[in-house]
């Protein structure tokens, strides 16, 4: 049944995609709870639907003009075992190393006042990498006798130096998934049964020249391109990844246990995994190549001091990264949760009352 403010919410909402804006960071559950409530039937929501994916895409591409025109306004101080600059973030640069082929280096854009320590935003990152990295440590031994298939990996960050007043820091360099023969012969085969769509990500993925992003929360045969031209990636919706665990003997079921198992082990320590990204590609370090799902980019990462409220974990799920399945795990969760105590409440309500 319909509260007043809900009927004020809907009314919102619609008023906003009348005027064709869009809906905000969890547009996504925005447009079911629409499509559930009857306000908007199955063709508008598609229609909407394809309207802020489109709007993500045209983001992607002007995210990727902003790094390029970045690079070469502020000009990056690279360090003595800097090599060229690949990527560009909101903090810092990303370069080749000089040191090892198989490992980049980030340096902060901004300089600071001391000769010793790193700026605090530059920072961020490895230090919500430190918090999560025993967090993961701690889950795999735990899970081994019941869960064998914890698909997540985190890159390894190595030392942080000052050179110049910049600080930097040198980490594993992700490569495109290592494909050898025999599947290399196994996607070709199965690129002639598939439609156009499926033939183009899959041969992309053949060429092993760019990543792979997972966004299953996103439409089902989602595909869209990131990045730029020394470090590209494919973001797939649900279907896709599916089709490609399929074909590389990934278990799906094992990836999204996987992400429940992450989510409940950072929730449990108060961490909200913002903005992360979850990276199906390859690392070298100095044993060959190692194939792997890997979760990078922690600097919007949450820390809070009291335990993480409801609201703050469904707007963690409304993110791309987590599938349905996983939503509805938490769902259930924290409603089975909320009717424990509900019970709770009224039994010592009435326990008063017959006071």
């Amino acid at each position: 049944m319909f509260s007043d403010n809900d009927a004020e919410l809907t009314k919102m909402l619609l008023e906003k995609l009348e005027r064709n804006e869009k809906l905000g960071f969890s547009w996504r559950s925005r447009l079911n709870w629409l499509k559930e409530n009857g306000s908007i039937n199955e063709e508008d929501f598609k229609k909407y639907t394809k309207i802020h994916e489109k709007s993500i895409n045209e983001g992607n591409l002007v995210l990727a003009g902003r790094q390029a025109e970045q690079i070469a306004a502020s000009r990056p101080v690279p360090c003595s075992v800097c090599g060229d600059v690949i990527n560009a973030g909101t903090y810092g640069y990303i370069y080749n190393s000089l040191n090892s082929p198989y490992n980049v280096i980030k340096g902060s854009i901004l300089g600071h006042s001391r000769t010793t320590g790193c700026p605090p935003d530059f920072l961020r990152e490895t230090d919500m990498y430190s918090k999560i990295f025993p967090i993961l440590k701690d889950i795999e031994p735990s899970i081994l006798k019941i869960e064998p298939s914890f698909l997540i990996r985190l890159l390894e960050v190595k030392n942080i130096f000052v050179e110049n007043r910049k600080c930097y820091y040198e980490m594993n360099k992700i490569f495109p998934y290592v494909i050898d023969e025999t599947l290399k012969q196994k996607i070709q085969e199965q690129i002639g049964l598939l439609n156009k769509n499926d033939k183009y990500f899959l041969q992309t993925f053949l060429n092993m020249n760019t990543l792979i992003m997972l966004t299953p929360g996103l439409d089902k045969d989602y595909i869209s391109t990131g990045g730029n031209a020394n470090s590209s990636w494919l973001e797939l919706g649900e279907n896709k990844i599916k089709m490609l665990f399929s074909l590389l003997d990934i278990s799906y079921d094992d990836y999204c246990n996987s992400l429940t198992l992450l989510l409940q082990s950072t929730l449990r320590n108060n961490i909200i995994l913002t903005d992360v990204e979850f990276i199906l590609g390859s690392v070298n370090t100095g044993e060959g190549f190692k194939n792997s799902i890997f979760m990078i980019d922690f600097d919007k990462v949450q820390e809070t001091i009291t335990p993480v409220t409801g609201t703050e974990i469904k707007n963690l799920l409304d993110q791309d990264m987590f599938p349905d399945v996983v939503r509805s795990w938490f769902s259930s969760y924290y409603q089975k949760k909320y009717l424990k105590y509900k019970k709770k409440y009224e039994n010592l309500k009435n326990k008063i009352n017959l006071n």
